[in-house]
This record gives structure tokens, C-alpha cells and sequence, in this order.
């Protein structure tokens, strides 16, 4: 009896240890032999499944085995689904090739049958301590840092009361003055991404909106946008360099800034930050004055030096992905649709192609080769290797926001919401998660490659 018990559990044990079951694998692009991330992996017969990470890897842990013959699903959008049998994944090594299905579209509009997600879920996280819109933003050792920004709130009730008047004389019984409560935060607001917490920084920068927020090393630069003169009058442009060290948490400031401008680009690439377009000033006729030049700033140096004109003078916003600034939409006397990219390597322009429609002020994220671009109502992601565009429904309508990618999931907050009704216009201080993974459960509103 003594020899038959732990014989018995030997059994036990191995017949656990039979059932469980990991399989690992990886999925590669069968033309590029490129890996691809975010493939979701599902086995229909156990109801469980997995995604690859961005290296194309997957790993499937279950309780129960799976059969030689039971199906493996792999499916993301702009692929083609493959579904294989564990006895066919082993047979290719765990390697599994997916075939791109936009390679000879040009445009098309996406009609599935399948029961998907009208609009991409937001989850509601901790809201800022402050107001927001027009910030600039980016992270550090996993927390968000937004940086000064506009915080201001109009009123407008004359407009609603002629609306609501039976005649003149009602109108100016209960006409009152417009509320115009304009104001620039000098905050650093800081979000610890894993506790869902925000904090407030003592340190006081300048009072600014519509300016950037670069990273390099161990510093933050903020340069550009405008400011309100001492009356509160006018706004003026900003011609100081603020930089933060993350490290020390000390602030200095250069005075040094050929590129003063609003709705420009500016991105972090290696030492140097790069500066391009925007606008400089607004006529008294109303028409903006833009600008096609781009500069590099050596942040080990402190000089600047002239970089090829843009293409065409406007305000736009880029980001860095490999080795190319890519810069989507922008404005000159009205919406633009290119999306153009500035190799760093050769010096040369290219016209990538246009989006579905002008988009004035893009707010972007990137991950990888993938640019995600933000505007009211609406999220784009672009592959800048495959050239697909895709675009998804959001319920997120506020201009002015920001936009960060961490860890497969975009943070979206801040922006200005505009009350029609009310003839209100206000920042807000909303944090909402948006999962990456949520892509694959969503209709894909419109769709074309680029190429």
C-alpha cells in the first residue's frame, strides 16, 4: 500500500502535466518576412485565445490539450485569416505566414457581416488635477508629463439670447456681456500610468499653449507656441527655450529660437530636435502667414542649423518612425490631406499620399512602424511599411487633444468641448484608455493602401 500511493500521484500528476498545454510560435509576414504584432490567436474548440507581441511571438497557455486536429485561427486586419491545425503548425515549426490582402487596393469601404464594435471602447481613467487643451505631452520612465497649456472658458449668451427673442426689445432687456476668461497654465501635470494617479509638479514653467514638448536623453524641451501679454490682450508668440531635466527636476531657459511658430512640427530624433512649418503671424486682414522652413537643433552643441525647405508652407504636426519624419495633414487656408515624409538619411521629400479627408490638426502616437493619427470623432492608423490606412469611429469629439502610446494602450485626454447649444467653449480635464487590441473587434470605417 505504501508503494501504491506515490505511484498514484506520479500518475496524477502526469496526467495533469498531459493535459496542460503551452504552445509558443511566431507570425511573419509571408512577403516581407517581417514578424507582425497583434495577431490575435484564437482556438474555437476551447473558446480561449491570445495575441503576438511585437517581436510576432505568441504564446498559448491552456488547462485542457489541444489535438492534432483541432483548428488555430490567426487573424488581424489587412491580412488574410489562416486557420491551421495544431498537427500543420507543427509541421511548419511554429511559424505561421500571413498574406497581406491590400497589397492591389486602392480604396474600399468596409462592409463585414461580422458582429464588430460601431466605435473603438474608451475606458474612463483619473481625471487631470487641471484643465486642458492646446498642451504638449510626452513619457517619462512610464508616467505622462503635460506641460502648461490653455485653460480657458468663453461665454457667448448674446447669441443664444437673439436666438430665443420674440423681438428687439426683449433682446436687449436681457442682453448681457460675452465672458471671456482667457488663461495659460505654467503646471506640470504628471500621470503614473500604473496606478491610474496624477500628481502636480512645484516646479512653475511659462504660461503657453499650441507649443511642444520634445524628449531627448534625460530632458524635455518645450518650444514654440504663444502666450497672453501682461493685459491679456493679445497673444504673441513664444520665443523661449524651456528645458526640463527629468533627472534633477531643474528647469532652464535659452532664449535662443529661430523657429517661432504655432501649429508646427517638431520631433526628437537621436541628439537633435527638428522643427518644421507652422505659423508666424496673422495679417490684420485675418490671413495667416506660413512657414515651409525646418531647422535641426543640436541639443549637445545649442546650435541650429537650416534644414531643405517643406514642401509646401503650413501648419501640420509630424513624428518620427524610422528614420523618416512623416507629416499628416495640416492647414493652409483650409484643411490639407497629404501626409509627407522627410527622409533623415537622404535629405529628400516624398509625398506618401492623401488621407480620407483634410485634417487641420492631427494629434499623433506611433508604435513601431504603425502612426496612430487622432481628430474629433475619429482614429486612423497607418502602416508606414504596407502603406494601409485605415480608419475607426471613436467617441472622443474634443479638438486640441493629446495623444500617447504606452505599453498597447493610447492614452487620449485634455482638448476644448464647444456647446453649441449653450454658445460655451471650455477645456477639459477627461483621461481615457484606448486598447490596441480593441482594432481587431471594430468596424473598420474606410480602408486604402497608399502605395
Amino acid at each position: 500500500m505504501k508503494k501504491i500511493l506515490p505511484i498514484l500521484l506520479l500518475c496524477l500528476f502526469q496526467l495533469s502535466m498531459i493535459s496542460a498545454q503551452t504552445i509558443s510560435g511566431k507570425i511573419i509576414d509571408k512577403n516581407t518576412k517581417k514578424p507582425i504584432a497583434f495577431v490575435a490567436i484564437y482556438v474555437p474548440s476551447l473558446g480561449l485565445g491570445t495575441a503576438s507581441l511585437k517581436n510576432g511571438a505568441f504564446t498559448l497557455n491552456t488547462e485542457k490539450a489541444i489535438k492534432n486536429k483541432d483548428i488555430l485561427q490567426f487573424s488581424i486586419i489587412g491580412y488574410k485569416t489562416q486557420r491551421l491545425t495544431l498537427e500543420q503548425l507543427k509541421t511548419q515549426d511554429y511559424k505561421v505566414f500571413l498574406v497581406n490582402t491590400y497589397e492591389n487596393l486602392n480604396e474600399v469601404v468596409i462592409n463585414a457581416n461580422q458582429k464588430l464594435m460601431r466605435s473603438l471602447p474608451l475606458k474612463k481613467l483619473a481625471d487631470l488635477p487641471q484643465k486642458t487643451a492646446n498642451t504638449s505631452s510626452t513619457i517619462v520612465n512610464g508616467k505622462i508629463h503635460v506641460f502648461a497649456g490653455d485653460k480657458s472658458f468663453f461665454e457667448q449668451p448674446n447669441r443664444r439670447i437673439m436666438e430665443e427673442s420674440t423681438n428687439f426689445e426683449d433682446f436687449l432687456a436681457r442682453m448681457r456681456m460675452d465672458v471671456t476668461l482667457e488663461s495659460y497654465s505654467d503646471k506640470l501635470q504628471i500621470y503614473d500610468i500604473a496606478a491610474n494617479s496624477w500628481t502636480t509638479s512645484e516646479q512653475k514653467f511659462r504660461k503657453r499653449a499650441f507649443h511642444k514638448a520634445v524628449k531627448t536623453n534625460n530632458a524635455v524641451y518645450l518650444l514654440g507656441g504663444k502666450r497672453l501679454n501682461l493685459n491679456r490682450t493679445a497673444e504673441i508668440l513664444d520665443n523661449t527655450i524651456e528645458v526640463f531635466s527629468t533627472k534633477e527636476n531643474t528647469l532652464e531657459v535659452d532664449n535662443t529660437n529661430p523657429h517661432q511658430a504655432v501649429n508646427f512640427a517638431a520631433v526628437g530624433y537621436q541628439n537633435n530636435i527638428i522643427t518644421m512649418g507652422g505659423s508666424t503671424k496673422v495679417s490684420k486682414n485675418g490671413k495667416k502667414v506660413y512657414s515651409d522652413k525646418a531647422f535641426v537643433f543640436n541639443t549637445k552643441t545649442g546650435l541650429w542649423y537650416r534644414l531643405p525647405n517643406m514642401i509646401t508652407p503650413k501648419e501640420t504636426n509630424g513624428i518620427v518612425v524610422n528614420d523618416k519624419i512623416y507629416l499628416i495633414g495640416g492647414n493652409r487656408d483650409g484643411e490639407l490631406t497629404e501626409i509627407e515624409s522627410f527622409d533623415l538619411n537622404s535629405g529628400k521629400w516624398t509625398l506618401e499620399g492623401d488621407l480620407f479627408k483634410g485634417i487641420p490638426n492631427a494629434v499623433l502616437a506611433s508604435f513601431e512602424n504603425t502612426i496612430f493619427i487622432y481628430h474629433p470623432g475619429k482614429l486612423l492608423v497607418f502602416d508606414t511599411q504596407t502603406k494601409l490606412l485605415q480608419e475607426y469611429n471613436v467617441d472622443f469629439f474634443l479638438e486640441g487633444a493629446e495623444l500617447q502610446y504606452y505599453n498597447n494602450k493610447l492614452y487620449l485626454f485634455g482638448g476644448v468641448y464647444s456647446d453649441k447649444l449653450a454658445y460655451t467653449r471650455t477645456s477639459k480635464k477627461e483621461l481615457f484608455e484606448l486598447d490596441i487590441n480593441d482594432l481587431f473587434n471594430t468596424k473598420v470605417v474606410r480602408s486604402k493602401s497608399l502605395k
